[in-house]
């Protein structure tokens, strides 16, 4: 009977560390098959990306260049926001690729809504994700997902962008103008 009540508690302890998330093999799949989804799209940008996002690139003193995607200014409710970069120069290596809330504690949200902030509550302003690269010209393809309120529907968002420290270290991002022009014709505003 001892034994009968130490095998009951134990598979009850196991089933219970499993039942509240994925488990590190689930998010490493979950991992594999968004790099996979990246690679799949081809490079082909979003026609309606509804947040401005920008790149910076800093070349460090190892010689290293770092990156860092930034993503805010929502223009629609995001709730559970995952993204992934894929940096071309990588994509056949063991390196890490950078991601938000894929390989993150479960415990960790990230939620987007316009003119809302409040990062206790997993309400964040913008999000950024940070990789580094020691080629000097890299493409880096981004896909965001996120849900709906009702956390029903789940949507995608694919753009890329390419640096070449050679062309003038240039900063591509989608720039304010465009991002007011996007916004008031959502609204209806001319």
């Amino acid at each position: 009977m001892r034994k009968f009540l130490l095998m009951l508690m134990i598979a009850g302890l196991t089933a219970g560390c499993s039942a509240g998330g994925l488990s590190d093999r689930e998010r490493e799949e979950k991992y594999n098959e968004y790099i996979q989804t990246v690679e799949d799209n081809k490079g082909a940008v979003s026609q309606n990306i509804p947040f401005r996002y920008d790149l910076d690139v800093t070349k460090a003193k190892n010689g290293e260049y770092e990156y860092t995607v930034t993503i805010d200014k929502p223009q629609i409710a995001m709730y559970d926001i995952e993204a992934i970069i894929v940096d071309s120069t990588k994509v056949n290596t063991t390196d890490m690729m950078p991601n938000l809330g894929i390989i993150d504690d479960e415990d960790a949200v990230y939620n987007m809504i316009p003119f809302q902030v409040n990062a206790k509550r997993g309400f964040h302003k913008g999000i950024q994700l940070n990789g580094y690269t020691k080629k000097n010209t890299f493409t880096l393809q981004v896909m965001v997902t996120w849900k709906d309120y009702a956390k029903l529907n789940t949507s995608k968002a694919f753009f890329n962008f390419s640096y070449d420290e050679k062309k003038a270290k240039q900063k591509t991002s989608q720039t304010d103008k465009n991002y007011e022009k996007d916004t008031s014709n959502e609204t209806g505003e001319e």
